[in-house]
């Protein structure tokens, strides 16, 4: 008697693991399913040049007035509110002091952190429109901003002719696939 109720008990035992070992490997599997659809997001596809390289195409695809490079990443945290546990490259262009309202942000994300940089980059618009823009040319600049990410690389471009700049810099990504 004993003995089959211990028997039962480890039947019902040996019936749990299995079913938690089935319960596990469906988990591993759907994690690695997960993973494998986020790296594909951008098709497998990686631009090889650096955000500098990219920024420069825009910079002379359209008339920016005089620009500042800001390349000391304690500046950028400060001035741009970047944050750097996200960002593998990264290049800021912004006009020198003058009435113009005209920004470059190009930003080659770390792996899994691309919806964080376009978030960063959609408030950096949103302030252009919102508390940068005072004079009537700043408020078309500020309108025309594109916010966008092509491959492994996101950018911003705040220019009254923005949309021509980002059409250059898509073409340039076209090109230098890896």
């Amino acid at each position: 008697m004993l003995e089959n109720i211990v028997r039962k008990k480890i039947n019902i035992m040996m019936k749990r693991i299995a079913a938690m070992t089935v319960l596990a490997a469906a988990f591993v599997f759907m994690f690695l399913i997960m993973m494998c659809a986020c790296s594909s997001k951008n098709g497998g596809k990686t631009v090889s040049l650096t955000t500098d390289e990219i920024a420069g195409e825009v910079l002379t695809s359209v008339k920016f007035p005089a620009m500042m490079d800001y390349t000391n990443q304690s500046e950028i945290e400060m001035y741009f509110g970047a944050d750097f546990n996200n960002i593998k490259d990264i290049t800021c262009k912004q006009q020198a002091i003058s009435v113009n309202l005209a920004e470059i942000i190009i930003i080659k994300p770390k792996d899994g952190a691309m919806d964080a940089v376009m978030a960063f980059l959609r408030g950096r618009q949103d302030k252009f429109k919102n508390q940068s823009s005072y004079y009537p040319s700043q408020q078309l600049a500020a309108e025309a901003t594109v916010v966008g990410s092509k491959y492994n690389v996101a950018y911003l471009i705040c220019h009254d002719d923005a949309a021509a700049a980002e059409k250059a810099l898509l073409n340039l990504l076209e090109k230098s696939l890896e």
